[in-house]
């Protein structure tokens, strides 16, 4: 540490003006937190033609990693899934991927067209480094209150 300036890049120097007296300056170092993820949640929803009211878990599971084995293949579509929850009645997953993955599981999920002989849709209806941005969708709290009308 030369003249006072903390050399780690972690640590930002602020000037503090009241500390400031008639012969020096004072330098006090600032601690930043860096937030950056290295795993992205997505929370993805889907349907199968003829409409079910209910998908088993085993059946969504099945569906993506049948997407991702679709569109790269036996070697890049061996992604680590970790499945966080599954609502069969909304037919929504949470899953949880690293960062540089996320895009290639976004892709396959959105280019599945059929699972098994029946017409399928994956869609991504959310996606956060954090779960619980997925936790809640102001859209739907909204509906839910009254206090927004989608156009129809």
């Amino acid at each position: 540490m030369e003249s006072g300036i903390p050399q780690d890049p972690m640590v930002a120097c602020k000037f503090d003006p009241a500390a400031q007296t008639a012969s020096e300056s004072e330098f006090r170092p600032q601690r930043t937190l860096n937030l950056a993820s290295e795993t992205t949640y997505l929370k993805i929803r889907m349907t199968l033609e003829p409409e079910q009211s209910t998908i088993a878990r085993d059946t969504f599971t099945r569906a993506l990693n049948e997407s991702l084995l679709q569109l790269f293949g036996l070697a890049g579509g061996a992604i680590a899934l970790d499945f966080i929850k599954y609502d069969p009645a909304e037919r929504t997953g949470i899953i949880k991927v690293d960062i540089g993955v996320s895009q290639k599981v976004w892709a396959a999920s959105c280019l599945l067209t059929e699972f098994g002989e029946q017409r399928c849709r994956l869609e991504v209806v959310g996606s956060s480094p954090f779960l619980v941005g997925l936790a809640i969708d102001s859209r739907e709290v909204t509906a839910k209150l009254g206090l927004f009308k989608p156009l129809a």
